[in-house]
């Protein structure tokens, strides 16, 4: 009596169940679309899939079973005494109690129900509820009209699982759609017999087993008809956002810079939401979506876990990784070992990417970015008229070396190929890489170009980590191949600005080719050194210059222009420099430089001191030489000024120093005289210019005559005696 009871609640259990769906009720099934036992009593199904298996002859014995869309009933309640373990998922909250319901009454332990949004919610959860462990077989039935993103569940599940059963339905037209994207993910698909069915409305349906997955076909291409956002203000962004993730609230909204491809913000600082831009971001989020599913065991960095939502509008989220994107102020002050660990871990990430085959990625449907191209053709047509002279250098030099960018196949590598400071996440103390985002660039290209997107950040840090990836690798690599690549990219941009008239954004970037010139030039010097090189035609004097400015602390900005526009090039002036960084006297001519703006700094302060005085400057002591004692307390001791009245009486000069004493003792000497003191702004700078030899007769002839004046001025230095 009391099993009947048992058997009438789960009766009324599955009756339950079907309310949502009336289906199964139409079809006058109990447990629904496949028989299953209750304690040991089959009621009437649609189909017996058990028994069609055991005439394919799938053998379940000690399997792991993932059962897509279990709907009202699941495989798994029979199969427990034969596989290790099972777990069934489904949208439907009632069909998922009646499953757990069966479970109960059974007494199985080895399988478990999980309700999942599979329309909306996010994919990579669902090897979690498999704990990460590795399928044999996966049930996918009665989802590829009923699930609107079958593609991409069945893509993943194509990843983990050996073997799937799937359920072809609709028209012959749609199953041979279905079927054609089933075999591009495994080689032998047989299907099942078809006596399994016992209600004529589903001869439609057709169940396929599939084996043998291919190795080319993990990335699949998403094509589905979808909408745009119109207007990309906050509320509506809160309206969509709402709509589509029902139950949770948009409290905060922050936009991301924008870009091309996609509208990018922050919501409640926890998820991360992509709006893609008609024809421009709808691949590339498709593209990273599958990306980063397909390589996420493949690196060892955290990266998005991406869900891609079609209503009402198309759009990725994913949780928001942690930490921050990178910074030069904050990446300048860690220790070399900091800066060594954290080029290891972004070269440990670029090896994983490049560890993955690129051949099976050009074997599969989607449809990844274009490979390099230089678009020279661009750049000249509008940066050949420019100025500036860094451009002009750059521009004649990438014409020069156009030939490397025809890539080996050697170099070919399928890489993240955006990977600059804002996709790099890092953690507060700045050392340690929490996450790398931002896949829709990915594609198969030059592994130099792949290593030249952080110059564009730090230029060091780029150089640690090329490094760093030799010693992962073993691979060398052509360092200035990667310097080009960098150049190619700020010329390309400023070409396209250019022809865009987007002036602000031009300069802004203008002066970052710059900068980035600066540092080529700086790493070219470099390497001259270390070949020990005939470093330069800089003559003597100008070295002499050169050290004389670095030990008075000049800048290093305006050096180098001097010596460039004196004619020299821009490799020799900073490997000048450099050299002169590195001489002993230049630093001990910065100590001594330094020793005397210590005194003068002394002398400037007591001055300032003594102005605090308020007759400093409108009262001052004249009087008659005072004893030496009374002069050096009063006066010269605290640096305070006096006219001393008769301190110079008693020198024999003041009687003897007469222009006859001159005249008569030296008159046909040859003197030195300055001129033009008093008619040019800059004498002293000109000084050369303004001299005249002349006999000391003549010059005391010139001031008896030439009345008070400044303008001729009797040089110390004497020509001839």
């Amino acid at each position: 009596m009391k099993q009947s009871t048992d058997v009438q609640s789960i009766h009324k259990v599955l009756d339950y169940a079907k309310s949502k769906n009336n289906e199964h009720q139409e079809k006058g099934s109990l447990t629904g679309y496949s028989t299953q036992s209750i304690q040991e009593k089959e009621p009437h199904s649609q189909c017996d899939l058990i028994k069609c298996l055991v005439e394919v002859g799938y053998d379940f014995s000690n399997k792991i079973v993932l059962d897509i869309g279990c709907s009202v009933d699941s495989l798994l309640h029979d199969l427990t005494d034969k596989i290790t373990s099972g777990v069934g998922i489904d949208s439907n909250d009632k069909w998922v109690n009646k499953a757990n319901a069966l479970k109960a009454k059974n007494l199985t332990d080895n399988i478990q129900f999980y309700t999942f949004d599979l329309d909306n919610g996010n994919l990579s959860i669902l090897r979690d509820f498999l704990f990460t462990a590795p399928i044999d077989i996966c049930l996918f039935f009665n989802l590829v009209v009923s699930v609107k993103r079958w593609k991409q569940i069945f893509s993943l599940c194509a990843e983990q699982a050996t073997t799937i059963l799937i359920e072809v339905q609709g028209s012959e037209e749609e199953k041979s759609e279905q079927l054609h994207f089933i075999q591009s993910f495994y080689t032998d698909i047989h299907l099942l017999p078809e006596k399994y069915v016992n209600d004529l409305n589903y001869e439609k349906r057709q169940i396929y087993i599939c084996v043998h997955r291919s190795e080319t076909s993990e990335l699949v291409e998403s094509s589905h008809h979808i909408n745009f956002l119109k207007n990309y203000s906050k509320d509506s962004i809160k309206q969509t956002y709402e709509h589509l993730f029902y139950g949770e609230y948009a409290k905060t909204i922050h936009f991301y810079p924008k870009n091309n491809e996609s509208v990018v913000v922050d919501i409640n600082s926890e998820y991360i939401v992509k709006f893609p831009r008609p024809k421009l971001g709808v691949q590339g989020l498709y593209a990273e979506q599958a990306v980063t599913d397909f390589i996420r065991r493949k690196v060892q960095l955290e990266i998005p876990n991406i869900s891609i939502h079609e209503e009402p509008v198309v759009l990725g989220r994913y949780p928001k990784l942690p930490g921050k994107g990178f910074d030069k102020t904050h990446y300048h002050y860690l220790s070399e070992q900091s800066k060594e660990h954290l080029a290891n871990q972004l070269a440990q990430f670029i090896a994983d990417m490049h560890g993955i085959p690129w051949q099976k990625i050009t074997q599969t449907s989607i449809e990844m970015a274009p490979s390099w191209k230089s678009q020279l053709e661009l750049i000249s047509q509008q940066l050949v008229d420019e100025t500036d002279d860094i451009i002009k250098a750059l521009l004649l030099e990438v014409i020069n070396n156009r030939p490397v960018f025809n890539v080996s196949d050697n170099d070919l590598v399928f890489g993240h190929f955006d990977l600059h400071g804002r996709n790099i996440l890092l953690r507060e103390n700045y050392q340690t890489i929490s996450g790398i985002i931002d896949f829709g660039h990915c594609k198969i290209g030059d592994l130099h170009q792949d290593l030249s997107g952080m110059n564009l950040s730090s230029p060091e840090l780029a150089k640690r980590t090329a490094l760093a990836y030799e010693k992962i690798t073993k691979r060398k690599l052509n360092h200035l191949m990667i310097q080009h690549y960098t150049t190619m990219y700020y010329l390309n941009l400023l070409a396209e600005l250019k022809k865009d008239k987007a002036g602000e954004k031009y300069d802004y970037w203008l002066g970052e080719l710059h900068k980035w010139y600066g540092y080529v030039i700086d790493q070219r010097a470099i390497i001259n050194l270390k070949n020990c090189q005939p470093v330069s035609s800089i003559t003597q004097g100008w070295r002499k210059w050169r050290a004389s400015n670095f030990a008075k602390r000049a800048t290093l900005n305006g050096l180098p222009k001097v010596l460039t526009d004196l004619g020299f090039s821009s490799v020799e002036a900073i490997t000048e420099l450099r050299l002169a960084k590195n001489y002993s006297a230049v630093g001990a001519g910065k100590e001594n430089c330094h020793l005397s703006n210590i005194r003068e700094w002394v002398f400037k302060t007591n001055h300032i001191l003594e102005t605090l005085d308020p007759c400093f400057y409108i009262q001052m002591d004249v009087c008659d030489t005072p004893d030496f004692s009374t002069f050096i307390n009063t006066y010269y001791r605290k640096n305070s000024p006096v006219v001393l009245q008769k301190g110079i009486t008693h020198w024999p000069a003041l009687k003897k120093w007469l222009p006859s004493y001159f005249l008569d003792n030296f008159g046909e000497l040859e003197i030195e005289v300055q001129f033009g003191q008093e008619q040019y702004a800059l004498y002293d700078s000109n000084v050369g210019q303004y001299k005249k030899i002349m006999t000391m007769r003549n010059y005391i002839e010139l001031i008896e005559k030439g009345g008070k004046s400044n303008n001729y001025y009797r040089k110390c230095n004497i020509l001839s005696c």
